[in-house]
């Protein structure tokens, strides 16, 4: 690693404490999503998830002012919001029938699609070891999602693998879509609408879909998942303002061990050997693209592009 990829402001160990805080928050909101999901609908655990989210949001927008919400992209936002949510759908319905580590791991998938996508609708260069890297991935990908003797719906493994796989693809789209509307659009302009739009389309059902929490609890879970939702996105935000992505982003991997722990914990669930390597084989081509990533930011004298999470 050279000097060139370290901005002068940069404070790796706060950068690198804040990435994993996001991981870890992240995937135990997912815990708790995945306890939800059993006993009260989709619909009400995604409204509860944007409504909550605004709290940890709020301090920033006040003390960004109001006038930081408005855009002039908002055809942007709109297509953001759109896959995005569609993202969040399957995301949270992959967990009624998976466990936790098993939607974790093909969620690493996620940078491989942003590879393919930037090349396709971003022009950026594909040159052949990252292709090579992409096509291993994917055949990781193949080995966690395949079928097993349950046929598709079967114990739902399959069914879930696929929902997984469509929440990867799609975040990967809204990852290319965050890309340019970061060029002009703040962090908090895109996190709020995100955020209101979810809330509003989720609450169009919500009085039709509604289960009252049976204990204090649940009750607390549905707050939580949304608080921790934005605590997560404010310290992902964070830890790729202090470091670049080429150091930051390999801790995302962290979130594996997360899963394990929580699914063995609370679920007594193990991923199988597939699933396990199919997550090493997605996890080494992920690392390698962004060494190759790191390489051209050298060569070129300059850091490769921060990534933007979406919320």
């Amino acid at each position: 690693m050279t000097a060139a990829l370290v901005p002068r402001d940069a404070d790796l160990p706060r950068a690198i404490l804040y990435a994993t805080g996001a991981i870890g928050v992240f995937t135990v909101m997912g815990g708790m999503v995945k306890w939800l999901i059993v006993s009260y609908p989709l619909s009400q655990i995604i409204f509860c998830r944007n409504l909550f989210a605004l709290l940890p949001l709020l301090p920033f927008i006040v003390q960004a002012g109001v006038g930081s919400l408005r855009t002039s992209r908002p055809g942007g936002h709109v297509l953001r919001c759109g896959i995005g949510f569609a993202s969040m759908i399957t995301t949270f319905w992959s967990l009624a029938y998976l466990p936790l580590a098993n939607q974790t791991a093909i969620g690493f998938a996620a940078p491989l699609f942003v590879t393919v996508l930037a090349a396709i609708f971003l022009g950026e260069t594909m040159r052949w070891r990252r292709t090579v890297a992409v096509m291993v991935g994917f055949g990781g990908v193949l080995l966690m999602v395949r079928p097993d003797g349950d046929g598709f719906f079967g114990d739902g493994r399959f069914f879930g693998s696929l929902l997984a796989l469509f929440s990867t693809i799609t975040y990967a789209i809204v990852l290319i879509i965050i890309r340019r509307l970061s060029t002009t659009e703040s962090s908090i302009t895109i996190a709020f609408w995100f955020t209101i739009t979810g809330l509003v389309a989720s609450g169009l059902v919500l009085p039709f879909d509604f289960v009252a929490p049976v204990s204090l609890f649940d009750a607390g879970l549905f707050l939580a998942i949304g608080v921790l939702g934005g605590v997560a996105q404010i310290l992902m935000t964070a830890a790729y303002r202090w470091g670049p992505a080429s150091i930051v982003a390999p801790f995302d991997y962290s979130g594996m061990l997360w899963a394990l722990a929580i699914g063995w914990a609370v679920w007594g669930e193990l991923p199988t050997v597939d699933v396990l390597l199919g997550a090493v084989v997605v996890i080494a081509s992920g690392l390698y693209i962004l060494h190759r990533e790191s390489v051209r930011g050298i060569a070129g004298d300059r850091p490769p592009k921060p990534r933007v999470p979406a919320p």
